[in-house]
């Protein structure tokens, strides 16, 4: 059996021991599940989804989201350079509180983009003058503190990007490489040091006299009480003692960034002597501070002890900090996850979350823009002399990790590369094994929905006698298709359903191969509200297929947005943090516009309003 008849790229999709699986009659299956169809025609029956691996332009090749190769990539040890990832390696992510993590990588892949695929995104991380830049494709994602993720050509100027800063990349390198961090090394040194002390064969450190006074006159030389603006600022500090509030915060924020400095007891104040001088609780970074207080105390409740509420309170320390440079954040005590239990606090998930997204929301777009001529032969000349390749296109690299689906490029948060439908985490199952499997799941009498999905089912020459035989057990029966193979044989009596991808080289929807149009059933559109993302438009052939088909045989259904990867083992769950529920709106509500004025079908993911895979 010959497989390059039916996969555009076998060498990149299918390794020696899927083809001898597949030529032994054998159908890779990567995960069966029985739950609701959650869209399209038999939108709320009851299916058992058969996910088969396998793609023709899933990650392995046609992917647009990607790095070049001599790009380099954040990791626990520091910076790497793409092409020397490998599998198994750990790098660098914010996990689902947005905190500092590793992410594992499974899958590494490789492609070839020419110019047009790329873009260069410009940003300036916060607390830097200096502009950073990255060459990246224009489809990747990359997560904004407003958008959630956005594709990098469509960023513009008034985004921020979530980002780790350079501080806290070194410490996380110099944490993970210390090992005094290993509980058995420290335990060892520390055993060794009493022994020694215990013996006299090591004697404390004691400065002599000549170093005394060395550092007695620079303290004269340098006093800052020789400075009437410090004078001033010692004058009107007042030092007050760390409240329990105030102390519990400080080992929240210390899970949050090693960066975070408690300043509360007046040590660092912000002005000047005309506007006077203001004091936060907490230093984070350079130019940041939060203010941790319980609104309800009576200096800060309204008509009480004092005129000033909280409202009044948080606006004017707001403008007396940003006036000197500093953005700040305030934590309420019994509001914003921070709770109060008797006399002890509690910090949820939405504390860590609002705490880390003020950290690291600092990388802010300055432009996005089309590749310079001197860039591309840069990057030309690079990967010849890096790697030895010769050629007019750039070799680009993007992962596949768990357990988080993102990881970080110089700081910027990005998402990686979804590839569920890879073939070396799938089953081979004869079509009596699969079978076996689905009846397994179903209720004892029952004949449900069966749906094939992929991955792309259709590359599979077992498709046929698999949807044959289910026809026969009295199964309803559905396959979903990318439309880049026609089996005009294939699922007889079997519902197709068409959902064209976009290609990463036009940026607009694929048109089916020949005969695939009058073959589908129904065809399933994805949309999107934003002007900006190729989805906004629909496809040309689209009245080709009204003609054949009727306008009720088109599906339109918006995209979900997303605030965060989805986790390992999440199901997706509308009522969630999951999705951004102002972009699903403004989609869903453009979707329905699109069916309204075209007499289309709104499909919505109904799996996602009851909390079903």
């Amino acid at each position: 059996m010959t497989y390059t008849t039916i996969v555009q790229y076998p060498e990149k999709n299918f390794s020696v021991r899927d083809i001898v699986n597949l030529s032994n009659c054998k159908i890779l299956v990567h995960s069966i599940w029985y739950s609701i169809q959650g869209e399209g025609v038999y939108a709320g029956y009851p299916a058992v989804f058969v996910r088969l691996a396998g793609c023709n332009r899933g990650a392995k090749l046609d992917c647009p989201w990607c790095f070049p190769s001599t790009e380099y990539v954040d990791t626990p040890d520091g910076r790497q350079q793409f092409r020397s990832i490998k599998k198994g390696q750990k790098l660098l992510t914010l996990n689902g509180k947005r905190l500092p993590d590793a992410t594992t990588v499974d899958v590494v892949m490789r492609s070839f983009k020419d110019r047009d695929d790329f873009v260069v995104v410009e940003y300036t991380p916060e607390g830097s003058s200096g502009k950073k830049r990255q060459i990246v494709t224009g489809d990747h994602p990359f997560h904004t503190t407003k958008r959630g993720y956005v594709p990098a050509r469509s960023l513009t100027i008034t985004d921020e990007l979530f980002h780790i800063a350079g501080y806290e990349r070194v410490a996380i390198h110099k944490a993970h490489a210390n090992p005094m961090f290993n509980p058995k090394v420290s335990t060892r040194v520390s055993d060794t040091l009493r022994q020694r002390y215990a013996e006299g064969s090591l004697l404390s450190y004691e400065r002599s006299d000549r170093v005394k006074a060395f550092h007695s006159k620079r303290m004269k030389k340098r006093n800052p009480m020789f400075s009437s603006a410090s004078v001033a600022k010692m004058v009107n500090t007042k030092t007050y003692p760390k409240s329990g509030l105030e102390a519990f915060v400080e080992e929240s924020l210390q899970q949050v960034s090693a960066n975070v400095r408690y300043v509360g007891d007046n040590s660092f104040p912000i002005g000047d002597e005309e506007s006077g001088y203001l004091y936060p609780d907490f230093l984070i970074g350079r130019n940041k501070v939060i203010e941790v207080y319980d609104p309800t105390y009576p200096f800060y409740a309204e008509a009480r002890h004092t005129k000033v509420g909280a409202k009044k309170y948080e606006k004017e320390r707001t403008a007396h900090f940003a006036k000197f440079g500093f953005k700040t954040l305030f934590i309420r005590c019994g509001e914003d996850g921070l709770l109060r239990l008797n006399n002890t606090f509690k910090a949820t998930g939405e504390f860590f979350k609002r705490v880390s997204s003020f950290i690291r929301n600092g990388a802010r777009i300055v432009a996005v823009r089309k590749l310079k001529t001197v860039e591309w032969n840069t990057l030309l000349r690079r990967q010849r002399e890096q790697f030895g390749i010769v050629g007019d296109l750039v070799e680009v690299t993007n992962f596949s990790c768990s357990p988080f689906n993102t990881y970080t490029v110089k700081g910027v948060h990005v998402h990686n590369c979804d590839t569920n439908f890879l073939v070396d985490k799938a089953s081979p199952l004869s079509v009596d094994e699969l079978l076996a499997k689905i009846t397994e799941l179903i209720p004892s009498g029952i004949k449900p929905l069966v749906v094939v999905t992929g991955g792309e089912p259709l590359m599979h020459e077992k498709a046929q006698e698999l949807s044959a035989r289910l026809l026969i057990m009295g199964f309803l029966v559905q396959f979903e298709t990318n439309g880049d193979f026609v089996r005009l044989d294939t699922a007889p009596g079997a519902t197709i359903v068409t959902s064209p991808k976009l290609s990463a080289h036009t940026g607009k929807y694929s048109k089916p191969v020949a005969g695939m149009l009058e073959r589908s059933d129904y065809l399933k559109l994805l949309v999107s509200s934003d002007p900006d993302s190729p989805y906004h438009y629909l496809p040309d052939y689209l009245p080709d297929y009204v003609a054949l088909h009727g306008s009720y045989n088109v599906f339109i259904s918006p995209i979900n947005e997303y605030t965060r990867p989805v986790s390992v083992g999440e199901v997706a769950s509308m009522w969630t943090d999951l999705y951004d529920r102002e972009r699903c709106g403004k989609n869903h509500q453009y979707a329905a516009s699109l069916a309204l004025s075209n007499h289309y079908r709104l499909s919505l993911q109904m799996h996602a309003f009851v909390t079903l895979p």
